[in-house]
């Protein structure tokens, strides 16, 4: 029988940067095809934990795990392979049309001054027409809007074929309508595509409303981690957040909602 593994294990991880600790005793489980929201207050770690688990850290051997391989000793183009990535600023410098930004995603699976072929560019239109931007395809990257692009870059990391896919802050500078817009589309893509998602998330209400697993940060270490619910608590709040809130059930979907108290 093939052994069963998880898409991303974390055994006692821990970062500094000179005499700054950032991470402390990480553990953390993810199970394949959930959606998991990282939560916590600025600076308590989220990003500098989704940059271990990407690798642009390098963590320390036998912490950080994927897919049952230890991260360091993956080579950069086979973690591209399984996992991809949109991050907080997806600004691109130079004037490419939206396909050729698709395009990059293909990179891991070419060889040196190796040109895409009818294959990648099958796979590219694909994911195109799942993120509705096969239509932007020749439209410069840099004229389109906030939502557009994020689309187009959720494409472009979908081209690598990824088993997990880590979102840093993907709606911070999006309207609210963009927003929902783009949390519906990921949260399609991790059941459809059968996708592991990671998102840090800031707003706790749509983080309780999309994830199936939360873990909540602060200072660097985990203070709790499981359903939503369990981990949204009003005192976990007011501990973490130092704010008092009031939790009620949304009358749409009877899920869990966040109210902060103010007089």
């Amino acid at each position: 029988m093939k052994k069963l593994f998880s898409p991303i294990k974390i055994e006692n991880l821990n970062w500094k940067i000179g005499e700054n600790r950032i991470l402390e005793n990480i553990d953390v489980e993810i199970e394949k095809n959930k959606f998991v929201c990282l939560v916590g207050p600025n600076g308590s770690g989220k990003t500098t934990l989704l940059k271990n688990i990407l690798k642009i850290y390098e963590p320390e051997k036998k912490t950080v795990y994927i897919q049952n391989n230890d991260i360091t000793k993956l080579r950069y183009k086979d973690l591209a392979r399984r996992v991809a990535c949109v991050p907080q600023n997806t600004v691109i410098d130079f004037n490419f049309s939206a396909l050729d930004v698709v395009l990059m995603g293909r990179t891991p699976y070419l060889k040196r001054f190796q040109s895409e072929g009818k294959r990648d560019l099958e796979i590219v239109k694909k994911c195109m027409e799942l993120t509705n931007t096969l239509k932007l395809k020749d439209r410069d990257i840099n004229s389109l809007s906030g939502g557009e692009r994020q689309r187009v870059i959720i494409a472009r990391a979908l081209a690598q074929e990824p088993d997990i896919l880590v979102l840093d802050e993907p709606i911070s500078n999006l309207d609210i309508q963009h927003q929902i817009e783009l949390l519906n589309l990921t949260k399609e893509l991790c059941q459809k595509k059968k996708l592991t998602v990671i998102a840090v998330l800031h707003d706790l209400n749509l983080a309780m409303q999309y994830s199936d697993y939360l873990i909540l940060l602060e200072k660097g270490r985990v203070k709790a981690k499981g359903a939503p619910e369990k981990v949204l608590t009003e005192e976990n709040i007011k501990r973490v957040y130092n704010i008092e809130v009031c939790i009620l059930k949304n009358p749409i979907n009877q899920k869990p909602y966040i109210i902060p108290i103010t007089y």
